[in-house]
């Protein structure tokens, strides 16, 4: 007797154990993982960054640049690009309204259809509401942001209003916010330009260095993302934020030569090489969010630069060879980049 009661007390005891600890790891995983299911639709909108038109070389090979038809095409998702070019927050609220450019796809039903939808917008809150006056106030002493943060003030709201008008279509689907980069490379001279440069040097910067001229015009970005962070702290998990913004930062910081490669020579929108940046950011945050496969993925971005190496650049300077065996032996996505644009850098493409 005394035998089965031991017996029945160690088996209850080590039962006990195994569902307090089933029941502490299932919260835990609850509390800590966001469960997502893999997505196969995916929607851009907003500005031309998103619509990826300008800036891209050839034209023929936008579906091989821009960002939302790259992630498009290696996850095989069903994707569609809805952004358009010149758009501001008011804009893009109107257009998921229903209230402006009827002429173009109505939103609403992709809205509603879309897994994950990815917005670029706020870069022409900016550069359509006197950059260079906001630029001048920010540099005097003290600092102005006052007709800027006017400014900034009706971008949250719009911002709000979109949030809310998407959420009302589709309450499930991931919604990414992007980041709004920096475009001012050392010797940019379309926005930045070189009046600009002399009238700062003149009355504000003596010494200015193009370093300086970029970090002054990071003031402006930095506040202007700030809508983003500022709304998603107000309202947590209204949205996810992709930053662009730190990405670009980083690579120009560690090579002073590298944003010039990111953006087109107009000083706003992305290069093909920096729509390719963006588009390998998404993807590892897709796949770190369990909404992409990368072994897949990752595959068919190598086969997508390596077809583009033999189409655009076969009788050129490019060394199609070795490029492609460096891209094979890439292990991550920045390297495939690497491999691809360090090769083709001012190497002229194939005609269309």
């Amino acid at each position: 007797m005394k035998k089965i009661t031991a017996l029945l007390t160690s088996l209850i005891v080590t039962l006990s154990v195994f569902l307090l600890g089933s029941c502490i790891g299932t919260t835990n995983t609850q509390s800590t993982i966001k469960r997502r299911k893999p997505a196969t639709k995916i929607l851009a909108l907003g500005d031309s960054i998103a619509e990826g038109i300008i800036g891209t070389d050839p034209e023929s090979e936008r579906n091989n640049y821009s960002y939302l038809e790259v992630v498009g095409q290696i996850n095989k998702f069903s994707y569609e690009n809805l952004a358009i070019g010149g758009s501001e927050t008011k804009h893009l609220l109107n257009y998921i309204l229903g209230e402006q450019f009827k002429d173009r796809t109505n939103p609403t039903k992709p809205i509603t259809k879309a897994d994950v939808i990815v917005i670029s917008i706020l870069g022409n809150d900016l550069l359509e509401h006197d950059f260079y006056k906001h630029l001048d106030n920010s540099l005097k002493t003290p600092p102005s942001f006052t007709g800027y943060d006017a400014v900034l003030s009706e971008s949250y709201k719009n911002l709000d209003k979109i949030v809310k008008q998407i959420r009302k279509l589709n309450s499930d689907a991931t919604l990414i916010f992007q980041t709004l980069y920096n475009p001012i490379y050392p010797g940019s001279s379309k926005l930045m330009t070189p009046t600009c440069r002399q009238y700062i040097r003149d009355n504000y910067r003596p010494g200015a260095t193009e370093e300086d001229f970029y970090d002054m015009t990071s003031v402006l970005m930095d506040r202007l993302n700030n809508v983003l962070f500022r709304y998603l702290e107000a309202n947590p998990n209204a949205f996810e934020i992709l930053d662009v913004n730190k990405k670009f930062d980083t690579l120009h910081k560690n090579d002073s030569e590298k944003l010039e490669r990111l953006i087109c020579d107009d000083d706003g929108h992305p290069s093909n090489e920096g729509r390719a940046v963006i588009a390998c950011l998404l993807q590892e945050w897709l796949e770190n969010n369990n909404l992409a496969t990368h072994s897949s993925a990752f595959y068919n971005y190598k086969d997508l630069r390596k077809k583009q190496l033999t189409r655009l650049y076969t009788d050129t300077s490019v060394d199609i060879d070795s490029t492609k065996a460096l891209i094979d032996s890439a292990k991550i996505y920045d390297e495939v980049n690497d491999a691809y644009f360090d090769a083709t850098n001012n190497i002229s493409p194939n005609a269309d």
